[in-house]
């Protein structure tokens, strides 16, 4: 019965990024990278506010990986406690043990993938309108 309480806690943070991506006006993944991918002043935090109002793709990418954030976070929850209701005690912790790495090293692996794809694709977008800018005809 311990071991279900880790899984309990590890749905409800599935349920907070899935949630915040339908109830609030910003996904909770905005508010980490926010925080995080900046030096945490007023200004830097302002840089992140005008790419949400100005970025549509930013946006998507944020939503995006916070639908993974909560799938991982939901799966893991839902496979451990197959597991520890089918298997012995001891197989049970150690998957218990396992399985938030594995779900935390997917979700930054994702992340990262996912981060790097929209990155891209802005840069394309900005070079094709500096390129409409530039030759008009």
């Amino acid at each position: 019965m311990l071991l279900y309480k880790d899984c309990a806690a590890t749905a409800v943070i599935g349920l907070i990024f899935l949630g915040s991506c339908v109830v609030a006006r910003r996904p909770v993944v905005f508010f980490m990278a926010q925080r995080y991918g900046t030096d945490g002043t007023r200004e830097g935090m302002l840089v992140f506010d005008s790419m949400w109002n100005t970025y549509q793709d930013f946006r998507r990418g944020m939503y995006i990986t916070s639908y993974l954030w909560a799938a991982l976070f939901l799966i893991q929850a839902a496979v451990t406690a197959l597991i520890i209701r089918e298997a012995q005690f001891s197989t049970g912790y150690n998957y218990d043990q396992i399985l938030p790495l594995v779900a935390i090293a997917l979700g930054i692996a994702g992340s990262i993938v996912i981060g790097r794809h929209f990155a891209t694709k802005g840069r394309a977008r900005g070079k094709a309108a500096s390129a409409a800018r530039e030759d008009p005809a």
